[in-house]
């Protein structure tokens, strides 16, 4: 078992998506990712990674830059115009 895998530690994803139905599309893909268990298979047997989304780039923006802010993966508009 690693480090990782003994630890509290929660991937974190923040999605920023200005489409609300590509918004929600991609947050219950993450979430079925994440109680199938087929996506990082570490820690806790529920929750494998924690997932912020946002509504846009200035938003997201804000969000990496508060204090003590950690994303470990950082996914931006899922369709370009």
């Amino acid at each position: 078992m690693t480090e990782v895998e003994n630890s509290d530690y929660k991937p974190q994803i923040l999605v920023a998506e200005d489409d609300a139905f590509q918004r929600l599309l991609l947050l219950d893909f993450l979430e079925d990712y994440n109680f199938r268990g087929t996506f990082l298979k570490l820690l806790s047997p529920l929750i494998y990674f924690l997932v912020t989304a946002v509504e846009n780039g200035k938003i997201a923006l804000d969000k990496l830059r508060e204090e003590n802010a950690h994303y470990d993966l950082v996914l931006l508009d899922l369709m370009m115009p």
